[in-house]
């Protein structure tokens, strides 16, 4: 089933794979065109050069291409509406990320979901925004960093409540993350992530750092056959998020790669621009949970973020942006995508 979609979206099958058809010239004119603050691009490059159960078809790209220009040329992206509708600021917006991370389910299990306001359902990235609605309407503080020091796992799950007594995967560690925050906030930054936004200038890479710097849990490394991999996938999309405010200006966004998480690739995959050997692809198609950090997962992310880049030259915008337009798109073509795949990590 699954692979009759992929070649309904897909028509190319000529092409190799990223280590034969993508050469040297070709990733090395992509990196002579973009700064790598964080060894991110590098540091993947590695992984994708030396892969054994995916690839990258880098001739298949125009027509998800195409799709990426037109949804950027109308503007149909997301924007700072997706971060709720209760005191949208960066505080607010950084606490949201710093428990943006693996909302999935196996089949036959409901998924985790909330409904907030009354008859409105949702799951997900948008539950977890709900949730911190739904919090300030219950005058609960919890963007107050003296309330999230201290705050107690029964806090944790009464944040996170869903329905039908439906628990959000992972729940004690995003109590701990958001005690982690709360401490580096007071501690660094006077409770304010405004103050932190002072500290980095205003700027993406800056910001990142200083995430980095401060709060453990976004330090998003891996090692592969004995390389470190560098991805940061959530402590670049704070930086990101932010941006999308009206009220801040962030400059030097285009210096951030895309966010590898597991709504990228299924996409990637659909349009038969990123690749799984037999054995992976039934692994991922019979919801088969991969272990974090495995050759497999940091394959997927590595071939992730390199075809984002590429899309990214050929249309000539960051990957930000892309990397925005891509995940809109993939919710509206959720239902025609083969699974994605399954780890359990706080890292996305």
């Amino acid at each position: 089933m699954y692979d009759s979609v992929i070649c309904i979206i897909d028509l190319d099958v000529t092409m190799m794979c990223v280590r034969k058809e993508v050469d040297s010239y070709m990733i090395e004119q992509v990196l002579s065109e973009r700064k790598d603050p964080f060894g991110i691009l590098q540091s993947t490059k590695y992984v994708i050069e030396h892969a054994d159960s995916v690839t990258i078809h880098p001739g298949r790209i125009r027509q998800l291409a195409n799709q990426i220009r037109r949804k950027l040329s109308r503007n149909d992206v997301l924007t700072e509406e997706q971060f709720g509708r209760n005191a949208v600021n960066p505080q607010k917006v950084f606490l949201e990320d710093v428990v943006n991370f693996c909302f999935w389910t196996i089949p036959g299990k409901e998924k985790w979901n909330i409904e907030y306001p009354d008859g409105c359902v949702s799951d997900g990235w948008h539950a977890l925004v709900a949730c911190f609605d739904r919090a300030l309407d219950e005058e609960v503080p919890v963007l107050d960093t003296s309330y999230l020091v201290a705050v107690t796992d029964k806090d944790v799950a009464s944040l996170f409540r869903g329905r039908h007594d439906t628990e959000i995967p992972l729940l004690e560690k995003r109590g701990e993350f958001l005690r982690e925050a709360g401490n580096a906030l007071m501690n660094g930054y006077d409770g304010s992530v405004e103050k932190l936004l002072e500290r980095a200038d205003y700027n993406a890479v800056n910001i990142v750092r200083e995430i980095l710097r401060m709060f453990p849990s976004f330090r998003d490394m891996s090692h592969y056959k004995g390389e470190k991999v560098s991805l940061l996938k959530r402590a670049q999309i704070a930086a990101y998020d932010i941006s999308l405010l009206p009220d801040v200006t962030i400059q030097d966004t285009e210096h951030l790669t895309i966010f590898a998480d597991y709504k990228l690739p299924q996409i990637l995959r659909g349009f038969g621009i990123v690749k799984y050997d037999p054995r992976l692809a039934d692994k991922v198609n019979s919801y088969t949970i991969l272990e974090a950090n495995s050759p497999e997962e940091v394959e997927i992310r590595a071939s992730t973020i390199w075809a984002c880049e590429l899309i990214a030259h050929e249309i000539g915008k960051p990957p930000v942006l892309v990397d925005n337009a891509l995940w809109h798109l993939s919710q509206d073509m959720e239902k025609e995508l083969a699974p994605y795949h399954r780890v359990l990590s706080t890292y996305y």
